[in-house]
């Protein structure tokens, strides 16, 4: 018997975060892309699966052929977030291939336990819908949605020499505190 959870998603200015784990460092927008938290209870084989909209079907008669490169990846869940800047090789379980084709997908034989899935397009800024698919050999693997942390709070202040709150760099022993 084969059990299986399917997920519509969509990649959008605010998701289409490109390629799992490029550019490494501070300006990587892979940590933006879609997450879903994949649990496996015991031990079994999940087929992993993300499709990108039919190319027959759009609306471009002049190209019927991909153009996105799609695919994902699976990360050990506890040491994955958003904020994290470089992924170790200990993290990531599976790298799919990337490929202008209608559907990437492999066959992953999985421990129990939690992992992290992101479905990727290559290129950042890569607007269109997906469709996640995921199988198991076994009943107990389950796919949720990670929610979206919430933007950032911005501060806004001033420094004021009339007010004592300009006390410049830490160089000056004196005056920087205020």
């Amino acid at each position: 018997m084969l059990f299986r959870s399917l997920v519509r998603g969509e990649w959008t200015p605010v998701t289409a975060g490109g390629k799992v784990g490029t550019p490494p460092g501070p300006g990587a927008l892979w940590r933006r892309n879609p997450q879903y938290t994949l649990t496996v209870e015991e031990r079994c084989t999940v087929l992993i699966a993300v499709a990108q909209p039919d190319a027959l079907l759009d609306a471009n008669d002049d190209v019927d052929g991909y153009v996105n490169k799609i695919g994902f990846s699976l990360l050990a869940a506890d040491e994955v977030s958003r904020t994290k800047l470089l992924l170790s090789p200990e993290e990531l379980r599976y790298h799919s291939r990337l490929a202008c084709a209608r559907q990437v997908s492999a066959a992953i034989e999985l421990e129990p336990g939690s992992y992290s899935l992101i479905p990727f397009t290559e290129e950042p800024q890569t607007f269109m819908s997906y469709i996640l698919t995921v199988a198991s050999s076994a009943p107990g693997v389950s796919l949720t949605p990670v929610a979206k942390p919430p933007p950032p709070t911005l501060l806004r202040g001033s420094w004021l020499a009339a007010k004592n709150t300009a006390g410049g760099c830490p160089n000056n022993i004196d005056t920087w505190t205020a």
